[in-house]
């Protein structure tokens, strides 16, 4: 069984610093609406293809955007490669607990990624639109749809299955991107 990589043992800049880059080229900041730590590396910074590992080594754990497209990619397949096995694992486990394994859509049966996301919400017992929906950016759950507050019985295990269902999806290579929006709806409910 796959285990999750250890958390980086030092500081996020002094491992980039380990792995070649120029302090000058990178940042490392936090930011309260990801409650993480965004790492920017620019051109300037000196990352290469051969030093991604190292990078990633370094700062699995946050949010790292290369002002580089190609070393971005690169990055991020590293990611999903490290990472698919794990989700797969994990959403297949929440699945089965919830005995909605057997019957799960399957994305080769539909003709685009929308008819899916419905099957995905029918499956988990979710009226078909309602969670899910067509953005201008793509895919993405809609905030107004979630439950304010804490979820309980069956509105938790439905809500969990449909977490899961999209997390096994996508780890299983389906051809099926979803975005999540989600500190919008917490800042318009404090007032800001």
């Amino acid at each position: 069984m796959d285990l999750p990589p250890e958390p980086p043992s030092k500081p996020i800049a002094a491992g980039l610093i380990d792995c070649g880059l120029d302090e000058r080229g990178f940042t490392v900041i936090y930011d309260d609406d990801l409650q993480g730590y965004v790492v920017g590396i620019s051109t300037n910074a000196g990352a290469n293809a051969a030093s991604l590992q190292c990078i990633w080594d370094a700062a699995w754990t946050e949010f790292v955007q290369f002002e580089n497209t190609d070393l971005q990619r690169s990055y991020d397949e590293l990611s999903h490669a490290r990472f698919r096995p794990l989700m797969r694992q994990q959403a297949r486990a929440e699945l089965a607990e919830l005995d909605l394994l057997d019957g799960f859509p399957e994305r080769s049966a539909f003709t685009d990624e929308d008819a899916y996301a419905r099957a995905l919400e029918t499956h988990c017992g979710i009226e078909p639109g309602s969670m899910i929906k067509r953005t201008p950016h793509g895919l993405s759950m809609m905030p107004e749809a979630m439950p304010t507050g804490p979820m309980e019985g069956e509105q938790f295990q439905r809500f969990s299955c449909l977490l899961s269902s999209i997390m096994y999806a996508a780890a299983d290579g389906a051809d099926f991107t979803i975005g999540f929006v989600g500190n919008e709806k917490i800042r318009e409910s404090e007032g800001e």
